[in-house]
Parts: C-alpha cells; sequence; structure tokens
C-alpha cells in the first residue's frame, strides 16, 4: 500500500470506481482485464454490494482499484467512457458498467460521491491513510462480495 512519500515520488495515483448491476462477475472482471493492460500492477479492493438507490434496478457491485497513471483527466475520463460504452446504455435501471474516476492525485480532484459508502470502503481498504480525507457521505449498507456469490443476469456481451 503506498505512503503519502511513496505516492510523492510516483506518477499521479488514480483511483477508479467500477460498478455494474448487470452480469456484474463477467463484466468487471472485463474491466479489470482491460486497465491491466495499460497499468499493471492494479491496487484492487475487496468488492462490495449495495442495494440501488436510483430506483428500479439490481443491487449493484462496486469495486475499488487504484493504480499510478500520468494520463491527463480528460484522457481518462474518455477511456473510461470508452469502456462504459462497450457494454451498452443504461436502461431501465440496467448499467452494465459504470467507471468513476474517484481521484486523480496530480490535480487533487476527488469524486463528488467517494465519501459515499461504497466507494469509501474501497478507498480506505487501499489508502488507510486518508480517512481523515475523506468524510462518510451517507450510511449505506454494504456487504462483500466475491465473484459467483450472487446469480449472475447471463448477458450476451463476450469477453
Amino acid at each position: 500500500m503506498p505512503t503519502e512519500v511513496e505516492l510523492e515520488q510516483t506518477p499521479p495515483w488514480v483511483i477508479l470506481g467500477l460498478g455494474s448491476n448487470t452480469d456484474a462477475e463477467r463484466v468487471l472482471l472485463w474491466a479489470l482485464t482491460r486497465l491491466c493492460q495499460h497499468w499493471a500492477p492494479l491496487r484492487i479492493a475487496q468488492p462490495c454490494q449495495s442495494a440501488d438507490t436510483t430506483g428500479g434496478g439490481a443491487d449493484y457491485v462496486n469495486w475499488v482499484v487504484a493504480f499510478p497513471c500520468d494520463w491527463e483527466l480528460a484522457r481518462l475520463r474518455a477511456y473510461a467512457q470508452a469502456l462504459e460504452g462497450a457494454w451498452g446504455a443504461r436502461t431501465g435501471g440496467r448499467v452494465p458498467l459504470d467507471i468513476d474516476l474517484l481521484y486523480h492525485s496530480a490535480s487533487d480532484c476527488w469524486h463528488r460521491q467517494a465519501g459515499c459508502a461504497y466507494w469509501r470502503s474501497g478507498i480506505l481498504q487501499l489508502f488507510p491513510q486518508w480517512g481523515a480525507r475523506l468524510e462518510p457521505q451517507d450510511t449505506l449498507p454494504i456487504r462483500p462480495w466475491l465473484p459467483g456469490s450472487q446469480p449472475a443476469d447471463r448477458g450476451s456481451h463476450c469477453l
């Protein structure tokens, strides 16, 4: 786990939140594979599961990953949107893949939802020293998730 000194000595750190409520096991493992093609090794937190709070969807699986990256924010956002687009649009509560840029250390920019329980728990697994910097925003119950721990909505997308 990187310390504050290591964070200053490496390229800027990026923290992403990967989420899905549709065939999460396949979708999220696909996304991790794509991220590893650019930034290996990744630091990966224990994924968690939480209820859909937007209405109409299945429970979400949320996974926090971190890695050193010297890409600018715009390039990272475009890459994340391309990955999301590979799985199709959100429809009727179905979210195949959602990627939130939770933190970019080069700009010290936090995502507005980084303090939500489902993201904060993963961030603090990877960077426990940031507990004081990242205030909790909610008390949404979360539970650990392991691949294969829930019935999958088997879509037609291939890896």
